[in-house]
């Protein structure tokens, strides 16, 4: 079974006339322009059917059509990396990241209640072979998961996954919901 299978198993997509509009094509590429890297396949599959919104009502993903800017590409994902690269000018020795778009850095896809940003490690290969990191402003680098999105995700809805930057009192209810309208808040 691939992960949006699995996923939508467990996780059921939104209704169409309950889910925020789906990104264009072409707001893709926007985006890939100003973060000068592509976006995984993974995620613009899963926003093609599931759209906009949040996990866990803890979760906010980014998309380019983010019903507000704390959550619209690439503003929503270039804002954490500057705070990064402020924190890592300061504190070489703490935050030990490479800065993104540089290899080795994040970039963010999601940021939770909590102030922790959920992104890809960007690297040398393709999109598909990037990991997850989980990064909060507190840490000097990411806690790193080697799979990429859709993998990533399922394991998280399943409670199978559990980062250690989230709360013991997310997974009381599992499989984790998924909210089409939690950009709005």
């Amino acid at each position: 079974m691939d992960w949006s299978a699995e996923l939508a198993a467990v996780m059921p997509p939104p209704a169409l006339e309950q889910r925020h509009p789906v990104p264009q094509p072409a707001e893709w590429t926007t985006v890939e322009e100003a973060l000068g890297r592509a976006i995984p396949a993974d995620y613009t599959a899963f926003m093609a059917e599931w759209g906009p919104g949040g996990i866990g009502d803890f979760i906010r993903l980014f998309a380019p059509n983010g019903a507000r800017p704390a959550v619209r590409m690439p503003d929503a994902t270039l804002g954490p990396v500057r705070s990064y690269e402020t924190l890592k000018a300061h504190h070489p020795q703490t935050f030990t990241m490479p800065v993104f778009p540089q290899d080795g850095g994040l970039m963010p896809f999601a940021v939770t209640d909590n102030g922790d940003y959920l992104g890809w490690i960007v690297g040398p290969g393709g999109p598909e072979t990037w990991p997850v990191g989980i990064w909060g402003e507190d840490e000097g680098v990411a806690e790193v998961f080697p799979m990429s999105f859709g993998p990533f995700i399922v394991e998280l809805v399943k409670g199978e996954l559990r980062p250690q930057a989230f709360p013991e009192d997310l997974w009381d209810n599992l499989p984790l919901s998924f909210e089409p309208r939690a950009q709005s808040r």
